[in-house]
């Protein structure tokens, strides 16, 4: 599994290999064709004015996709944003990430800061349209592989 970061003018910040395919040559290819399709189509300039967007996923010390999202608040909250809306769409179902370190110590931060509202948007969760969009993606990639058990002998 890759990981592609693409800034918002549509270069390649970062190919990161999650979880590498096992062979040298594979994983260069990949690579290679990841940064042959550059430049990648830039945000529309729009999109900048209605959001701001900020990354959580901060591990360990590793350098992760900035801006990072608790000072992002905090700069927000101390430059008269009054209120905030926040969403996390890279998970599917809220957890402790989401609501800890975003519901609530983001708010903790942008309010603390001089923020007066924090609004947080819950993931998909157990919502009917989620779980049936779900199960139509696992049967259409699920296609083929044996749905019973051999007998046994």
């Amino acid at each position: 599994m890759v990981t592609v970061a693409i800034r918002s003018d549509g270069s390649v910040e970062a190919v990161t290999f999650v979880v590498s395919s096992g062979v040298a040559e594979i994983d260069e290819a990949i690579r290679r064709i990841v940064e042959s399709q550059r430049p990648y189509p830039a945000f529309p300039p729009a999109l900048g004015r209605e959001v701001d967007i900020a990354f959580q996923s901060k591990f360990g010390r590793a350098k992760w996709l900035e801006p990072y999202t608790e000072p992002t608040l905090r700069e927000l909250g101390a430059a008269g944003t009054a209120r905030v809306d926040v969403m996390c769409p890279g998970f599917p179902a809220d957890c402790l990430e989401t609501l800890e370190e975003i519901a609530m110590e983001g708010r903790e931060a942008f309010m603390h800061a001089g923020g007066e509202a924090f609004g947080y948007i819950p993931c998909l969760n157990d919502s009917p349209a989620w779980i049936t969009a779900l199960a139509g993606i696992a049967e259409r990639n699920l296609a083929g592989w044996p749905t019973q058990r051999p007998a046994s002998t």
